[in-house]
C-alpha cells in the first residue's frame, strides 16, 4: 500500500485463536437460506481452495473519506 501512496484509516490484523474465537461467537442463523450460504462458503475455503481452519487468519481494512477518493483507493488494495 505504501508503494501505491494511499492508506486506510485502519487495519487490523487477526491471528487464527481470534480468528476462531470470533467465528464461536456469531450468533445462531435462523434463516435457512443463510445457514445454507454459509455451508456453501465453508466448503469452498476447505475443501476446494484448501484452506486450513487452524491457520485461518483474517485482515480488515477501513477507509474513511469522499466516495470519489475512497472507492479508487479500494480498487487499488483489490
Amino acid at each position: 500500500m505504501s508503494k501505491q501512496s494511499f492508506y486506510p484509516t485502519s487495519l487490523r490484523l487477526v491471528d487464527n485463536i481470534q480468528f476462531r474465537f470470533g467465528q464461536s461467537l456469531k450468533p445462531h442463523e435462523n434463516s435457512k437460506s443463510k445457514k445454507i450460504i454459509d455451508e456453501i462458503k465453508k466448503f469452498y475455503l476447505v475443501k476446494i481452495k484448501k484452506f486450513n481452519p487452524e491457520e485461518m487468519v483474517a485482515a480488515t481494512c477501513l477507509f474513511e473519506g469522499q466516495k470519489d477518493i475512497v472507492l479508487p483507493c479500494m480498487a487499488k488494495m483489490m
